[in-house]
């Protein structure tokens, strides 16, 4: 009989409880390879596939790595395409959810039960749909590299069951209709957020591109806003001008009348503040800031927001309804969807139908115009 070459591999009925046969080869690097089966043949074709993926280099060989040791050094590689915000808010899910709970499990012992197991006990204990699956989604981008690595064979996270996303029930987003953004802008005319929330309705730009605004950002001859920048917070940084969320971001939004008169006056008022407050303004050319010039913080405009809406007898809602209430509106006036998507610098179209609601006057115009189609005479329905 042929002897057999080193490396060649060897099948066995071992002593094992289960009676299953084992086969075995040694790796390049002196490990030795086990492979099982049920039967000797099934054992033996095992062993076949393994000497052909450890030939072409996709053999996962055994690794002690910590979880959570792989995703801090996952991100040290991820951070050089992530910004700065990204990295921190990245690190941060890693460190103070992921690491506590299923840090310690070597890589390679992950399975789909783990990964469930964790992200049930988060539903459990109260987070947010959103951060559970900003934490599932860190989770497996980073899995998926190992397994491009090699480190692992498959992904565990496929097929977990995650919570509901809140933003896919309607309830949760709202929008105003023509008549209460009016009523909204009649409490907010001759305050402080006059100016901010006009803006706001008419183009549509996110709360952090607001803030960051700047009056180089303003062209009043031709009437043109360019956003350039959005505002961040960041735990041991503080407030940091960052560039725009997306590519399609960075754009440039033709204004209205009403919003431009708007802009006008508040400068004139800002100019009258910045005069008062004298050697204690902090000149950072912000459109919108607080009363000494510098950034104006999320929670004080949170607050002011939801006095307005008080004051103008309209229920409570995030900031973030205005984005949403100017997509809609501009919509219902026949806008494309195209040039809404521009508007609001989504960088999908299906992104921009999530800004969309069906406000009661269009549901309105659209069973009118059915109630018309099977009335009316089809010569004049279609005439």
């Amino acid at each position: 009989m042929r002897r057999r070459d080193y490396g060649d591999g060897s099948v066995a009925n071992m002593p094992r409880k289960d009676g299953r046969w084992a086969a075995s080869f040694y790796l390049p690097d002196g490990k030795r390879k086990y492979v099982y089966g049920r039967t000797r043949q099934e054992a033996k074709q095992k062993l076949e596939e393994a000497q052909r993926q450890a030939e072409r280099g996709e053999l996962v060989t055994p690794d002690k790595e910590r979880l959570a040791d792989y995703l801090l050094a996952w991100l040290e590689i991820k951070k050089l395409r992530l910004k700065r915000s990204s990295y921190l808010q990245y690190r941060a899910h890693i460190t103070a959810v992921i690491a506590p709970v299923i840090g310690a499990y070597p890589v390679q012992k992950l399975t789909a039960r783990v990964i469930q197991g964790f992200i049930s006990a988060l539903c459990e204990q109260g987070k947010a749909p959103g951060s559970i699956r900003m934490t599932y989604a860190i989770l497996s981008q980073a899995l998926k590299d190992a397994v491009k690595r090699h480190l692992i064979g498959q992904n565990p996270c496929q097929d977990i069951i995650l919570p509901r996303d809140e933003r896919d029930d309607e309830e949760e987003l709202h929008a105003l209709d023509a008549g209460q953004a009016r009523l909204l802008l009649d409490a907010a005319r001759g305050t402080d957020l006059e100016a901010l929330v006009t803006v706001a309705l008419a183009t549509g730009l996110r709360r952090g591109e607001l803030l960051a605004l700047k009056w180089s950002d303003i062209d009043f001859e031709r009437g043109i806003l360019r956003v350039q920048r959005q505002l961040t917070w960041n735990a041991g940084e503080g407030y940091r001008e960052t560039t725009p969320k997306t590519k399609g971001s960075r754009r440039s939004i033709v204004l209205a009348d009403f919003a431009l008169a708007a802009l006008r006056r508040h400068k004139a008022r800002q100019a009258e503040r910045k005069l008062a407050a004298g050697a204690a303004w902090q000149e950072k050319n912000l459109v919108f800031c607080d009363t000494k010039g510098g950034y104006l913080c999320p929670q004080t405009l949170r607050r002011g927001f939801l006095r307005l809406l008080a004051e103008a007898g309209l229920p409570p809602m995030h900031f973030h309804a205005l984005r949403h209430t100017s997509a809609t509106l501009l919509i219902a006036l026949g806008t494309p969807l195209n040039v809404v998507q521009a508007i609001l610098g989504h960088t999908t179209a299906r992104m921009t139908l999530r800004y969309l609601h069906a406000l009661p006057a269009m549901r309105e115009d659209a069973v009118s115009k059915l109630d018309t189609l099977f009335t009316v005479p089809v010569k004049q329905a279609f005439s």
